[in-house]
């Protein structure tokens, strides 16, 4: 079961998927701050600058996005849905 496994790609895929959507679905202030740092890697500082806010406000903000994401992602209707989906592949 390596990395070129078919069954784990459509599984990294999927999870790929339903994480973009729970960004999407953040406040827009939050879902700006969670792709800068998390994807795009700037620094605190320079998401501060880029969204006109202090660090201190970057900071709280991301975490309650990361909160959400997690919370969304580990939701028992995910999981249900998720293994829904695997067993009808």
């Amino acid at each position: 079961a390596g990395p070129d496994n078919p069954y784990l790609q459509l599984e990294r895929k999927n999870s790929e998927e339903v994480l973009k959507a729970i960004i999407e679905g953040l406040p827009a202030l939050q879902k700006a701050i969670i792709k800068m740092k998390d994807i795009e890697e700037y620094e605190l500082s320079e998401i501060a600058e880029i969204t006109g806010t202090n660090i201190e406000a970057v900071r709280v903000n991301l975490s309650r996005a990361r909160k959400k994401v997690r919370e969304e992602y580990m939701s028992p209707l995910q999981k249900v849905v998720f293994v829904n989906n695997s067993t009808n592949s």
